[in-house]
């Protein structure tokens, strides 16, 4: 099983539970084992979530999965080596926001601790959703996720 965790950025999560997708997403993400690409997005289309919907027709930049205005991307930063990706995925949002497609971004990356994210990925992204809260002026919620360690009672 893995661990969320949630940060609600300029009223992220206000804005999922007026669109009735707050539960859907959190027992979404909680019923997962493992930090698969392939397998969160397709959990995601099983409840009906359009899959690599585009921005721009003319341009091959899509989102992972998208409902409702809400852009969903799934990212694992241990094959990344630096926040760059993740200002990538912030000016998508910035895209579909301008292109009056996007109420609320999700971002779902890890919890892991790594060489280059030694305070681990999702903390690297808050950090900068705070450092640029005047530019990433709307609703932004970020799921970091990570393996819970199961411990042996004595009973075991």
């Amino acid at each position: 099983m893995l661990t969320p965790k949630y940060y609600s950025h300029k009223l992220g999560e206000e804005v999922l539970q007026r669109k009735k997708l707050l539960e859907e997403i959190q027992e979404i993400v909680e019923s997962l084992s493992d930090l698969n690409h392939a397998k969160i997005k397709g959990v995601f289309e099983s409840r009906g979530w359009k899959p690599d919907v585009k921005i721009f027709p003319t341009r091959p930049y899509d989102c992972d999965v998208y409902k409702d205005n809400v852009v969903v991307e799934i990212e694992n930063a241990e094959k990344y080596r630096t926040t760059d990706y993740f200002h990538r995925v912030f000016f998508s949002f910035l895209a579909w926001r301008f292109q009056g497609k996007l109420d609320i971004g999700v971002l779902i990356t890890t919890l892991a601790k790594t060489e280059h994210f030694p305070n681990g990925a999702f903390d690297s992204v808050v950090k900068d959703l705070q450092t640029f809260n005047r530019v990433l002026d709307f609703p932004i919620y970020v799921i970091g996720l990570g393996i819970r360690k199961v411990q042996k009672g004595l009973n075991q």
